[in-house]
């Protein structure tokens, strides 16, 4: 029936709103949406015919919240409103239920919770309206009723009845006003009437079926309900129950067919009379829950006992509720099984009517689903898990509303920036204003190309402001949703924290060029000091982006500095005569601040006044900017070098990189010293390069854990798929980084070591493991990184196919993987003895990502490759090394 009916969705997280809108939709019902109280309000005023009304209680900051919005309605409108909110505090729930009495339902309990709670407060809702028609049509039904009226004092008199029963017995009113209870009843004598009428009084109404005598001798059967509505006076309502009787007579003559299917099932099937006590009970019932179908028909109560105290009260209600439901009706809820173990079970049932319409009791089943609900507790867990992964590896999530320009930015995209959740809004302009001014335009503008036309993989990396007010380097990540049109509507992605891979990559770029000049002197080792030191000094202007230098080694005395090297464009541009060699230091200009104070000396405005400045000779270039700094040998300053006329500001980078090259040419003095410095650079540059295969194999890690993540929310199979073969793949590149991070050689790999050990991750992914052996036969050798990666995929692809699809139906199978060497041949061949694959499939022709994958690497290889149906499914690699 709730197929008309319309409900007002108030919820302020649009993304939440549209997936509980499309739930409510699923189950039949019109939905209108608002996302504030005000909002809500103005909707009940002008959409006419809003049923019920779905009410968060959050509705936003320095915004009217759900209470608010609900007491105003209320007042106003006679609509039911059920509360939908994450808040589970006391007071919270408490000040909810002073405003409504229709539920309140916590977020996350899931859809089946929801919508139970949504049909149950329209029937509550239907329930109170009958109430308040009930007291203006209870007199008029009493005189109109099919059925017969009574009232009686507490000893079985008769004070008042109505025509209906007067037309069931055959007397009349004058007749039955000078009789009691045991003058019409069959069954009763005057004794049973008294208990009958103590337990009316105890519990303040009662139900029970009964059979009256007509004036003609005719016996019928009736169902009596009583109401104590004074201290001396009760309400009688007497039904004539013939025809059910016979019904149900009927019934029981059908009910040996019935038990014959219902005691052979596997689920726990069984009947309840009106007044649920268990007509029929199946055999399974004891399988399910440790009790008897004997107990459980002897012992009404033993039903609602069993049923845990957590979920006891709500199937209590459920029970009550399917008397009066036109369709099946289902919940899910546990049981405490007679051994006192606890299990989970899913129940269905539905109320019976006979051909006249007339209730006779409602049939239900209940299966087992412990096993199903452990399995999703360990999806919750492994969702938990990923959560906590994604926060262990210091991934910022947003969600980017492209309609109304507001970001969801998540606790730790706001952390990495050293914030706290309320610091922040929900608006693109907090991204907008915290990129760098010289990165903005460029960050912009690849989110607007991205934007215009989507592709995969997009990143994007920028410097952005922390809290401090210091810049962080952010890699951001990104994928975007469109409408039916292809048209943006949101973009989410993740912001992770690469500072320190930046400042890596930086020390590795200033590692190597230190190292490359260094490699360059060493061979000039035998050649005179006058070409080492003009080399040196051209390395250093290079390294710094000066224009200008000089080198020059202090005497042991530290009071003369001599050059050996002026730089090649401060020789042309300088018209300087008789250009000196030889410079006392304690005559000198400024830049011999540096060895009078032992320290680097800079000076990024050289038009700034300066005590030591003694002025430049005619004909000297034009100093913009300086740089000075002294080389020790212990404590003794050796050298000096000087540079100058850099385009942008000197800096301590620039300071230890001229500091850590000209430190290490020193050594070169001493071609043995020389040689260990270099080794000693060499290790340290592989070290660097250890790391940065470290920080590659955790960003792959983050990336599966994206994609597992992702892939919990599709719904399209053929998607899912996708996203764990991509898993697949990655992970057998992971394999290869592993191996290349523990080698010794950064080019060559094992191959059984590899191989091995990305069999073994590959079958470990798949549920059906235990039944399929895999033989392996490989041999070793060491082979390029390069050629094993390629080799991998294309194992992983073949493996993986195997173990999805050959040996389906199949009890067992065997996998065997060969790899030989002969000289300079390769073969590979993965044969398994499954179903085999269909004759339409081929690698030269497949429309399949995996075949083509596999055809591009092995041209690649620069290797052939061959598939044979014999015994099942054998693939041949054939390439040279």
């Amino acid at each position: 029936m709730h197929e008309e009916k319309t409900i007002l969705l108030v919820e302020d997280e649009a993304l939440i709103a549209v997936i509980e809108k499309e739930t409510l939709k699923k189950h039949g019902f019109n939905v209108v949406l608002a996302h504030s109280g005000e909002k809500a309000i103005e909707a009940v005023h002008n959409t006419p015919g809003i049923d019920l009304i779905l009410m968060d209680i959050n509705l936003g900051k320095n915004k009217m919240d759900g209470t608010e919005a609900a007491e105003t309605i209320v007042k106003e409108r006679d609509i039911p409103v059920l509360f939908l909110s994450s808040y589970t505090q006391a007071e919270v729930v408490q000040k909810a239920e002073k405003i409504t009495s229709y539920g309140y339902v916590v977020k996350d309990s899931g859809e089946t919770v929801l919508i139970t709670s949504i049909k149950m407060a329209f029937k509550l809702h239907e329930a109170h309206q009958k109430v308040k028609e009930g007291a203006e049509q209870f007199r008029a039904i009493t005189n109109t009723a099919i059925d017969g009226f009574w009232v009686v004092d507490i000893e079985g008199h008769i004070l008042d009845i109505n025509e209906a029963y007067c037309l069931m017995t055959g007397y009349s009113r004058e007749e039955l006003l000078k009789m009691s209870i045991p003058d019409l009843d069959a069954i009763e004598d005057e004794a049973m009437a008294r208990q009958h009428m103590e337990k009316l009084i105890e519990n303040g109404s009662d139900r029970f079926e009964s059979k009256h005598r007509c004036k003609d001798g005719q016996v019928i059967d009736v169902e009596v309900s009583t109401i104590l509505i004074q201290e001396q006076r009760c309400l009688v309502f007497i039904q004539d129950i013939t025809k059910r009787k016979r019904a149900e007579e009927k019934e029981r003559a059908s009910e040996r067919k019935y038990r014959i299917v219902a005691d052979n099932t596997y689920d726990w099937e069984y009947w309840l009379d009106p007044q649920e006590r268990f007509i029929y009970c199946s055999p399974s019932c004891e399988r399910v829950t440790g009790y008897k179908a004997e107990e459980f028909l002897a012992d009404p109560d033993l039903y609602d006992r069993i049923v845990h105290p957590d979920h006891r009260t709500d199937f209590v209600a459920h029970k009550k509720g399917a008397r009066h439901a036109c369709r099946t009706d289902e919940m899910e809820f546990r049981i405490i099984r007679s051994d006192g173990t606890e299990r989970w079970i899913g129940h269905a049932c539905q109320a019976v009517y006979d051909d006249n319409g007339l209730f006779t009791g409602i049939r239900g089943s209940n299966r087992d689903i412990t096993d199903r609900k452990q399995r999703e507790e360990v999806i919750r867990e492994s969702k938990l898990q990923l959560e906590m992964v994604i926060k262990a590896s210091n991934t910022g999530l947003w969600d980017w509303d492209l309609r109304t320009n507001k970001v969801h930015f998540s606790p730790e995209w706001k952390r990495q920036i050293g914030y706290e959740e309320r610091e922040i809004s929900n608006d693109f302009s907090e991204w907008q204003n915290r990129v760098h001014p010289d990165d903005l335009e460029r960050a912009q503008s690849t989110v607007k190309i991205f934007l215009e036309n989507p592709y995969p993989d997009f990143e994007n990396e920028y410097r952005f402001r922390h809290k401090n007010g210091s810049y962080r380097w952010i890699l951001a990540k990104a994928s975007v949703l469109t409408d039916e049109n292809g048209n943006p509507l949101r973009m989410l992605g993740s912001h992770l924290d690469i500072t320190e891979r930046k400042k890596t990559e930086e020390e590795l770029r200033y590692t190597t060029t230190r190292l490359e000049a260094l490699w360059d002197i060493t061979k000039l080792v035998d050649a005179d000091f006058k070409t080492i030191c003009d080399h040196i000094l051209s390395e250093i202007v290079q390294m710094t982006k000066s224009e200008y230098g000089f080198f020059g080694f202090i005497s042991e005395d530290e009071f003369t500095m001599t050059i050996y090297s002026w730089s090649g464009d401060a020789m042309k541009d300088c018209s300087t005569v008789d250009k000196p060699q030889h410079f006392p230091i304690s005559e000198a200009g400024v830049w011999a601040e540096a060895i009078r104070k032992r320290t680097p000396f800079v000076m990024n405005d050289y038009t700034i006044y300066h005590e030591a400045k003694k002025g430049c000779p005619d004909g000297h270039v034009i100093i913009t900017n300086l740089l000075v700094i002294p080389i020790f040998s212990g404590d003794r300053i050796v050298s000096v070098t000087a540079v100058a006329n850099k385009a942008s500001v000197y800096d301590d980078d620039d300071i230890s990189q001229i500091t850590a090259f000209v430190g290490a040419v020193h050594a070169i003095i001493d071609r043995k010293l020389a040689e260990d410095k270099i080794k000693s650079l060499l290790a340290e540059k592989e070290l660097l390069l250890k790391e940065t295969h470290h920080r590659v194999k955790n960003n792959m890690n983050t990336i599966i854990a994206l994609l597992a993540l992702q892939s919990d929310v599709l719904k399209e199979p053929s998607a899912i798929a996708a996203m764990h073969d991509a898993q697949s793949r990655i992970q057998s590149m992971m394999v290869l980084y592993d191996k290349l991070y523990l080698s010794d050689d950064f080019r060559k790999i094992s191959t059984q070591e590899y191989l091995t050990s990305l069999i073994d991750q590959i079958v470990r992914n798949f549920p059906n493991r235990g039944l399929v052996t895999i033989k392996k036969q490989i041999d070793d050798l060491a082979l390029d990184a390069k050629i094993l990666s390629n080799l991998g995929i294309i194992l992983n692809e073949i493996l993986t196919n195997a173990m999805k699809h050959a040996f389906i139906g199949k009890e067992h199978g065997v996998i065997v993987v060969y790899l030989s060497f002969k000289g300079n041949h390769v073969t590979l061949m993965l044969h398994d003895n499954g179903v085999g694959i269909p004759e339409s499939v081929n690698i030269a022709n497949s429309t399949g990502f995996g075949m083509q994958l596999i055809g591009i690497l092995t041209e690649q290889l620069e290797g052939t490759i061959r598939l044979e149906r014999q015994n099942g499914t054998k693939f041949i690699l054939d390439f040279d090394t």
